[in-house]
């Protein structure tokens, strides 16, 4: 995190050189001749960024509107208090890249026929100085601005990673609980089957013997009696055949069911283990992330203070 800080630092300085632009006058070609221009270079600003920034900056003066056959951006009849008091201008605009040294702004102020210049329109052309200074400033309190929502952004996430850990905590907490009354539940019912078990083995004993009984009486009768009379017999046998089947069928069932309990202790004992373990890593990642928190809060503090310095810089 101490890297991650020292890092942000060092690029909040290279934003400030990146924005830290001077205006220069410079005679150059543009869509009505090589007239005098007024050129500010930003390092590490792309053209792209610039123009999106330019366009911004000037939408509060009028359009920005592209000039046909041309590289050029025209302001057309807008009012630029610090130029011309009330008086209208036309305000051309290219935006140059130069590759890894960042991009150039050029601007071509035509106050009543005459190109602003410091020899021959100089009140103009403080003004223009000041208008363009203005916008270098802009585009410094907006790289700052961003600088901090990024690290609002990451302070915010790293917030709900926290949560999330609660959260998580909380889950496991409930899963340990849960697993034990699993346990306990389950050593219950493996008690009581066991102690009904042979309950019901005795009394499958005994009904094993009232079928043979039955078996042996139905043999006895069967080539004697009429079928009329031989017929409630079966029945009886039949019922008391399917209450021995049924008897067994529990007891197999209970003999399985205690084999599922020892399956369900074992897998609530494993859950255990392992959310103890997902509690110790939680522990350990809450503390380190509450750590990445204040860290993270002392950037936020010290980037505020940044822009706040920016916004009241002159220019």
């Amino acid at each position: 995190m101490k890297h991650k800080l020292l890092f942000a630092l060092a690029f909040l300085l290279l934003a400030t050189l990146a924005v830290h632009a001077q205006v220069s006058e410079e005679e150059r070609l543009m869509s009505m001749g090589t007239q005098n221009a007024l050129t500010l270079d930003f390092v590490e600003i792309s053209k792209k960024d610039l123009m999106n920034y330019w366009k911004d900056y000037t939408k509060d003066y009028g359009k920005l509107s592209k000039v046909k056959k041309s590289d050029d951006y025209l302001l057309e009849q807008v009012q630029v208090l610090d130029i011309s008091g009330a008086d209208r201008l036309n305000i051309y605009s290219q935006v140059n890249d130069l590759g890894k040294e960042g991009s150039k702004l050029m601007v071509w102020i035509n106050d009543n026929g005459a190109f602003v210049s410091s020899d021959g329109t100089p009140e103009a052309y403080s003004g223009s100085v000041k208008w363009l200074n203005s916008f270098a400033h802009y585009i410094r309190v907006r790289e700052v601005e961003d600088e901090l929502a990024q690290e609002q952004k990451q302070l915010e996430d790293l917030e709900k990673e926290l949560a999330k850990l609660e959260k998580d905590r909380e889950k496991y907490l409930k899963d340990i609980e849960s697993s034990k009354k699993t346990i306990e539940g389950r050593e219950s019912d493996t008690k009581k089957n066991k102690s009904d078990q042979p309950n019901l083995e005795a009394d499958i004993k005994r009904q094993q013997k009232v079928v043979e009984e039955a078996e042996s009486n139905y043999a006895e009768v069967r080539t004697i009696l009429p079928k009329d009379q031989l017929k409630p017999i079966e029945k009886d046998l039949k019922k008391e055949q399917k209450t021995l089947a049924k008897m067994e069928k529990d007891l197999d069932k209970m003999k399985k069911d205690v084999v599922k309990y020892d399956k369900d202790i074992k897998k609530a004992e494993q859950t255990i283990d392992e959310r103890m373990s997902d509690l110790d890593k939680n522990k350990a990642d809450q503390e380190a992330t509450k750590k990445q928190i204040e860290a993270q809060k002392e950037l936020v503090e010290k980037v505020e203070k940044k822009l706040e310095k920016v916004k009241g810089e002159e220019y």
